[in-house]
């Protein structure tokens, strides 16, 4: 069947694991197929003993190390249990505005416990990873629940109308994808793999970890991502020295992630040129002289969604091709989807294997079935980090009551990095700050200053006004707009 189980492992897959004692220290863990097998039994046993598991189950899922991830995810796949995971940048506001995210049935973790689920109606719900240490049951129980059409994650998306909604996907879903991916990228079983990010991801499930999984023998992984300062860059260092030892030949990147990464890599200490990097996030053409260039490996750069999985495009960058390349250039479309097109003012409209025909807010300029990503009406980046135009004016529109587009709107200024807000009245942007600090990042979406007049003064000869427009409003008065 097309489920997800231990079964899609490669059936010599290993685990080698970088992970950290009580003192700092960071030691390497090794895990064989058999390893990994005995665990997932004991931790479906421990569920259905001790948490009295049931089909259908939500599961938030906060770990960091592995294996307990591959422990975890299989354990409760085949129990037919639905992960939820929330691209929200707080888990607060999600709760808030998806309650869906309060259902959870049990909360696993190993390191950091997700915010969100520390009020006491989720004491009883809460798992530590590492319970399965001193778990000694007197039998062991692992049925087999999932079916393909179960759905095995409930996810978010932004949406394309600046509403964000939620997205399930089940186990056929990820079993198509995994496969279409693994012939996609070309994987052999001798490949060594690194993976970074974990289920909190969402669909890199099917983009990343299954597919290597399934075709390659040999995976590694870091806890890369936490604490920052002293600690993290000595997980840096110990990742890119264990790559290269390694002759690791499949990473994943991830954003801001390719800038260490491609710093920290030693040239004197390469040894083979059969590196393919996947990466999401924006290209810049340091990567591409520093990684095609310099080493002469292949980076892939990414493109999808929560709602269609990905890649949706498939190019390869290498030292042939690297310096004519369009940074905004993702290739021609995989075969995972029906159909790739653009419609309107040149949004990527998808098929899916389905039939099901999903409209995006990504703008792509179309040459020779070659896709070029011109950009997105919703979201901007800063300091290399994406952020979303309908995420904070839901969140104006939650602490002050005022109707998005109506009453007010928020503009960002690419050029000085900062938000300005146009409103009918003017507000208190201290007071107003202050009440969006529970469910913002204030590094990303804090308001600098603000436009007020009646809304009809925001359009001019039926244009709304641009950010240099606001910018001018700002400094020299609506009036010297008009």
């Amino acid at each position: 069947m097309d489920i997800i189980t231990r079964n899609v492992l490669h059936p010599e897959f290993e685990i080698t694991a970088l992970n950290r004692d009580e003192n700092d220290n960071i030691f390497p863990i090794h895990v064989t197929r058999q390893q990994l097998e005995e665990k997932i039994d004991l931790a479906k046993t421990y569920l259905i003993k001790e948490f009295n598991a049931k089909k259908g189950q939500h599961v938030v899922m906060c770990i960091t190390y592995w294996p307990n991830y591959p422990i975890w995810l299989f354990a409760c796949a085949e129990l037919g249990m639905k992960f939820i995971i929330s691209d929200f940048p707080k888990t607060v506001l999600a709760m808030e505005k998806m309650p869906l995210y309060k259902t959870a049935d049990i909360v696993l973790w190993d390191m950091v416990y997700p915010p969100g689920y520390d009020q006491p109606q989720y004491a009883s719900k809460k798992l530590h990873c590492n319970v399965l240490d001193t778990y000694k049951p007197t039998e062991i129980v692992s049925p087999v629940w999932c079916e393909p059409e179960d759905s095995i994650m409930i996810t978010t998306s932004s949406g394309t109308t600046a509403t964000p909604k939620l997205i399930e996907h089940n186990h056929e879903f990820f079993f198509r994808m995994m496969n279409s991916n693994a012939v996609l990228y070309d994987l052999k079983e001798n490949e060594k793999c690194w993976h970074d990010k974990n289920l909190q991801h969402g669909v890199i499930l099917g983009v990343y970890f299954l597919p290597l999984a399934n075709r390659c023998k040999s995976h590694f992984h870091a806890p890369i991502g936490w604490d920052g300062g002293d600690r993290e860059e000595l997980l840096h260092k110990a990742m890119i020295d264990t790559v290269q030892a390694e002759k690791i030949n499949r990473i994943a990147v991830f954003f801001d992630a390719m800038e260490w990464f491609s710093e920290g890599m030693d040239l004197s200490k390469k040894q083979h040129d059969q590196m393919k990097i996947h990466y999401i996030g924006a290209m810049k053409e340091k990567y591409l002289s520093r990684m095609c260039g310099d080493f002469g490996y292949i980076i892939t750069p990414q493109f999808g969604s929560q709602e269609v999985g990905g890649p949706v495009f498939y190019c390869e960058i290498g030292p042939d091709n690297y310096k004519e390349w369009n940074l905004r250039n993702y290739g021609t479309p995989s075969p995972f989807y029906k159909e790739v097109t653009t419609e309107g003012d040149k949004l990527l409209k998808i098929t899916d294997y389905r039939g099901n025909v999903i409209h995006t807010g990504d703008r792509f300029d179309v040459e020779d079935g070659v896709f070029t990503f011109i950009g997105r009406a919703d979201l901007c980046r800063i300091n290399g980090k994406t952020v979303y135009y309908y995420f904070l004016n839901s969140v104006v529109a939650e602490v002050t009551g005022l109707v998005s587009e109506k009453d007010f709107d928020v503009v960002f200024d690419s050029d000085l990095e900062c938000w300005y807000i146009r409103t009918n009245e003017e507000l208190d942007l201290e007071e107003l700050n202050k009440k969006m600090l529970p469910h913002i990042d204030p590094d990303y979406y804090n308001i600098r200053s603000q436009v007020t007049g009646p809304r009809e003064m925001f359009y001019y000869d039926g244009w709304k006004f641009s950010n240099a427009m606001v910018r001018l409003a700002v400094t020299n008065g609506i009036e010297a707009i008009r």
